[in-house]
């Protein structure tokens, strides 16, 4: 993994490669089935732009690929993903505002989700397995308030599919959080710190 900067640090480039091998094995001892092998190797990367408009604000772009080793109803198998994301990155009153967007593209394959049949049909296979889409939009806010009171605040929207457009299950397309902290400096509470905070999941798939 290396970094790059140009221009006085104003623009930096960062790639890194990752070669993966696995010798991985899987067998139902219960069905005396012949063993199951994945005994081979991938080569994931990732690349990455930033570029700083001003001093205090930043875009950037970054793709990346993923892979690793899984087993699925007794079967190994590779769960390889890539990610495309953009965003922008701010920082205001000398860093005790910052607020952070970014956009991304996720695919995924071969992920596993419990298959709820199997309780009352053991026949059937006791995992789902399918390849995943997600779409979306994150925003951020953090910030110092006081010397006392700071601020998180996040909101996301995303689309998580599978490959026939339907909803992954238990996953809300809406999800927002905020917290609250205020720290006290002086008195005999010096040093005490004070939490508050609020998650929200939106509707999901049972």
């Amino acid at each position: 993994n290396q970094r790059f900067g140009f221009f006085d640090d104003r623009l930096l480039a960062t790639g890194g490669v990752l070669h993966y091998d696995t010798m991985t094995q899987s067998r139902d001892v219960r069905t005396d089935d012949p063993a199951s092998e994945l005994d081979d190797d991938k080569l994931v990367w990732m690349a990455g732009i930033l570029g700083k408009v001003r001093h205090n604000v930043s875009i950037y772009y970054s793709h990346s690929t993923n892979s690793a080793p899984t087993i699925a109803n007794n079967q190994p198998l590779w769960r390889d993903g890539v990610q495309d994301e953009v965003g922008i990155k701010t920082e205001f009153f000398e860093g005790r505002l910052a607020f952070n967007a970014a956009w991304f593209e996720i695919e995924q394959t071969n992920v596993t989700v419990p298959n709820p049949a199997f309780q009352t049909a053991p026949t059937v296979p006791q995992q789902l397995v399918s390849d995943l889409s997600n779409e979306g939009y994150e925003l951020e806010v953090v910030g110092r308030l006081t010397n006392e009171l700071s601020i998180f605040a996040s909101y996301s929207n995303l689309k998580l599919r599978d490959s026939l457009g339907r909803r992954a299950r238990a996953v809300a397309d809406n999800n927002a959080a905020l917290l609250v902290n205020y720290r006290f400096q002086d008195g005999p509470l010096d040093r005490l710190s004070l939490s508050f905070g609020v998650t929200y999941t939106g509707r999901r798939a049972g």
